[in-house]
């Protein structure tokens, strides 16, 4: 299924990265992450609504147009803190690629994502992006 493999290009393409993996040594994660692994910084990932088949003649699927919120969680730092991890995600996730990776054919961002949570008095900054995958 086409989930499963932008799923899995997700984790080898920023895990994968030396430099994304020093800024946010927590690694890569699907979304809800594990109270076991959460080092910080932490990049995670998460299939939003919004995503839909694209049907060519015949009304045969001919890929998917998926949309994942990829976002830098910290912990107890500011979101300024996070934007060396978020712009090397941003700039592995939109890299050209030729041919394509594990079907996935292409990935551009739709918006910036930021907010702060605030739990038990801990400030939790994220910073990243509503991102669209294009797979077959």
């Amino acid at each position: 299924m086409e989930i499963n493999r932008i799923e899995r290009w997700l984790v080898e393409t920023l895990g994968g990265d030396a430099a994304l993996t020093a800024a946010a040594p927590g690694g890569v994660h699907a979304w809800p992450v594990l109270d076991e692994e959460k080092v910080f910084p932490v990049v995670v990932f998460e299939y939003q609504p919004g995503s839909e088949d694209v049907n060519g003649v015949g009304a045969r699927r001919i890929m998917v147009s998926a949309q994942y919120l990829v976002r830098v969680i910290g912990k107890d730092c500011g979101v300024e803190d996070l934007k060396t991890a978020a712009d090397r995600m941003d700039a592995l996730l939109t890299a050209q690629m030729a041919p394509e990776i594990l079907g996935v054919m292409g990935c551009y961002r739709e918006q910036p994502f930021a907010m702060v949570e605030v739990d038990e008095g801990v400030r939790y900054p994220h910073l990243g992006g509503l991102y669209r995958i294009l797979a077959n």
